[in-house]
């Protein structure tokens, strides 16, 4: 049940986060984002961005 929360709260946050920001890029190349290290679940350290 927790992660099918987190999946509707990440559904209707993130495209408001969004649209308040306005338009935004990466900061870095993609394939320079800091990975955490992890044997199971592999996920981004940090998500640098940039507002235009």
């Amino acid at each position: 049940m927790g992660a099918a929360l987190a999946r509707l709260e990440g559904t209707v946050a993130f495209p408001l986060l969004l649209a308040r920001l306005g338009a935004v890029r990466l900061a870095k190349p993609a394939d320079e984002l800091p990975w955490r290290p992890a044997r199971v679940r592999r996920g981004l350290a940090a998500l640098p961005l940039v507002r235009q």
